[in-house]
């Protein structure tokens, strides 16, 4: 029994070393026993360095109390689906990764340990903030700008306008926020075959032209 104990543990050992993903096991305590050598690339620290450790001792302040919290729900369902922490490299920088994983247990349904794979998302937060910035940067620009501008989604329902819009309609975001093109109340009806060929060519990404409209 020790020695396919023993040769369980070393096929195990040998997978998380070849394995091309970034792997780690807890025990039900939330210590690490196992990761594998894609793990310690992104984190930078040595197998002998993190094996033992509790798994929140690597995260940064901010993460710390929502993992815990994260755990317990973890050791209730089982499984853990996309959860983002912040974690602390062995130099210091954070980086950002996402988990996912299992519980696995024993024949009798008692927890043996954890298995997650983790992947390392740290690009993709740099771009969602970048993207972030520039949506309220976009945002800003249209609400001080002095032209009249409303936004539509791709089925023609506003999403929004600036004061300029309010100011010169008359209506309210409240008004027309949510309304369909077509429904606007200050659009002429004998304008909306126009209209719906305009807004028609833009979904096809064909460039719209200077055009007079009346309005109500």
């Amino acid at each position: 029994m020790e020695d396919l104990q023993e040769r369980h543990s070393e096929i195990i050992d040998l997978l998380f070393d070849n394995s091309p993903f970034a792997i780690q096991s807890l025990n039900e305590s939330g210590h690490i026993i196992y990761v594998s050598s894609s793990w310690l690339d992104i984190l930078g620290y040595s197998k002998k360095e993190v094996i033992g450790k509790s798994f929140v001792d690597l995260l940064s302040d901010n993460y710390k109390d929502y993992y815990k919290e994260c755990f317990l729900k973890f050791k209730e369902m089982g499984q853990l689906e996309n959860v983002e922490f912040e974690m602390k490299k062995k130099n210091g920088d954070i980086v950002f990764v996402s988990l996912n994983g299992k519980i696995i247990y024993d024949d009798k349904g008692n927890f043996r340990y954890t298995i997650c794979f983790m992947n390392d998302i740290s690009n993709l937060k740099t771009i969602e903030k970048e993207l972030s910035e520039s949506q309220t940067r976009c945002r800003e620009l249209i609400e001080q700008s002095p032209d009249s501008i409303i936004t539509v989604n791709l089925k023609g329902f506003v999403t929004s306008c600036n004061s300029s819009y309010e100011k010169f309609t008359g209506y309210s975001k409240e008004d027309i926020l949510g309304a369909h093109f077509s429904k606007l109340p200050f659009l002429n009806i004998g304008d909306m075959p126009f209209y719906i060929k305009l807004f028609s060519d833009l979904l096809r990404n064909k460039s719209p032209k200077s055009f007079e409209a009346s309005w109500t």
